[in-house]
């Protein structure tokens, strides 16, 4: 039950940075995952987490491409009718969807196009794609969902606007993500007119923005979440996962991960990432140098990585 939310703003006198992006991955506690880090060479351009579940290895639910500026976030999409069935040959990964659109050397608009084809080989997903233009740095946004091969352009003209994205068709959002953008917006509003983010101000941002994702109010009853689980399905699981921050603890499931992404218009970015996974279930850190890996800090293993986007035009 992840979330998403997602400011592009291609206006450097509305706010000071392209992408704000803050978001929760919700998963089993018992899945194994590598954390936010610089994949392996040949994909050393690729950062982000990465699905360690065997045979789904080269997957991830969130990343980025410092090379080609390209940002991807996947979703499930909760569906009470499935998509293929059961005797149906056996579903692709979806964790590989991220990596393939960042890989990819088409465009979004063609890659969405292609993968719309072909989307009924896959679970219900929701994917979400950033791309710039590579001569403004402006980004468009794109989302794929394959419950009904819509693909949608949710952002391309030269206007800031947040936006949120859930487990839910986009079309039928759950409260927590029509509540929590709202909150959103109201943290954004204390940087609109800035003319740019010292690191004091980024830090209160940041500091915000984990609070939103770490909210624990509960959004129910909630007729769209309903509806999307089978019928009789526990109301107690239908309420843990109905707050932004999801605690579950006795399915072993819940909020594992936060992260912020923050690109600025010298083409700056900053991705922090809050490792929240209860201790008894933590596995070692992979081996690597702080460039691989970023900065670890605390009980909470929070790691911080800044690098450049080389796509990225330096705004006049």
């Amino acid at each position: 039950m992840c979330i998403c939310f997602v400011l592009i703003n291609n206006i450097p006198s509305k706010f000071p940075f392209r992408i704000c992006l803050a978001s929760n991955r919700d998963e089993y506690f018992t899945r194994p995952s590598a954390p936010l880090q610089r994949w392996p060479s040949p994909n050393h351009h690729i950062i982000g987490g990465r699905d360690l579940t065997p045979g789904k290895e080269n997957g991830t639910w969130a990343a980025v491409n410092s090379l080609n500026g390209k940002i991807a976030f996947l979703l499930n999409v909760r569906n009470r009718q499935p998509l293929l069935p059961d005797t149906a040959p056996e579903r692709r990964g979806r964790g590989g969807l991220v990596p393939d659109f960042l890989r990819s050397p088409h465009s979004v608009a063609d890659f969405a196009r292609d993968l719309s084809l072909r989307g009924q080989e896959y679970d219900p997903f929701l994917l979400l794609m950033l791309e710039p233009n590579g001569t403004s740095g402006a980004y468009e946004g794109h989302y794929l969902i394959n419950v009904d091969s819509q693909h949608k352009v949710f952002k391309s003209d030269n206007e800031a606007k947040a936006f949120v994205f859930s487990n839910s068709h986009p079309d039928k959002p759950f409260l927590k993500a029509s509540s929590g953008l709202k909150l959103f917006e109201t943290i954004l509003s204390n940087y609109e007119g800035m003319p740019r983010l010292s690191d004091n101000s980024r830090e209160k941002l940041q500091s915000s923005l984990f609070e939103l994702l770490s909210t624990e109010t509960q959004f129910f009853p909630d007729p769209a979440l309903i509806e999307s689980f089978p019928e009789n399905f526990p109301q107690m699981f239908l309420e843990r996962v109905s707050s932004i921050n999801v605690v579950a603890h006795e399915k072993e499931y819940g909020t594992r991960a936060q992260t912020v992404m923050l690109l600025d218009f010298e083409g700056s970015m900053q991705v922090v990432e809050k490792d929240t996974l209860p201790d008894q279930y933590r596995r070692p850190r992979l081996s690597g140098t702080a460039n691989e890996l970023g900065q670890q800090e605390g009980l909470e293993r929070t790691i911080r990585m800044s690098f450049p986007l080389l796509s990225a035009p330096v705004a006049s």
